[in-house]
């Protein structure tokens, strides 16, 4: 009888041309693979932090710009004040057509004031006033205090700080 034969260890197992480029062919799939997942992962982690800091520019910037319409306003009101003043001084000098362009450019600064609809109020009033040329300056003088009184009412000077703030000549 014969005996089973088993495999002797000395037999080679010969693969075919096909199945080495099917070998080949697997193992390029897997490497491009692999390659592909760690690039995503490497690229995911840069995604979200770049993401990160797009998130926070964005809040930077809005943050910034409530910065500036609030510098905005404040400067449009300082500017209102000064062209009272300027319209004030000009009376004085008997400048009529100044002193109500000063006045009118008063007026359009605060008409744009959304913070206080009562300054917007008081620059619609500047924007429309028609000073009258005469001698006697008292009326027109009162009235262009009326206004500097009520702008001074609605948004006080700022005032002078303290001579032992180190800040010397300087404004809150």
């Amino acid at each position: 009888m014969h005996e089973a034969s088993a495999p002797s260890p000395e037999r080679k197992v010969s693969v075919s041309r096909a199945g080495r480029v099917a070998i080949l062919v697997a193992s390029l799939i897997i490497a491009v693979g692999l390659a592909y997942g760690a690039g995503w992962l490497r690229a995911s982690g840069r995604i979200g932090a770049a993401d990160e800091r797009a998130r926070a520019a964005s809040a930077s910037a809005s943050a910034r710009l409530a910065e500036l319409s609030a510098a905005s306003v404040r400067l449009a009101e300082l500017e209102a004040r000064r062209s009272l003043h300027l319209a004030q001084v000009a009376l004085d000098a008997r400048n009529f057509g100044t002193a109500e362009t000063h006045l009118h450019a008063a007026g359009a600064a605060l008409s744009a004031d959304v913070r206080s609809p009562e300054l917007a109020e008081l620059g619609a009033t500047l924007v429309n006033v028609h000073l009258q040329a005469s001698e006697d300056l008292g009326g027109e003088r009162q009235r262009i205090a009326g206004y500097i009184n009520r702008f001074d009412e609605l948004l006080p000077p700022p005032q002078p700080q303290a001579a032992g703030s180190g800040k010397t000549g300087s404004f809150q």
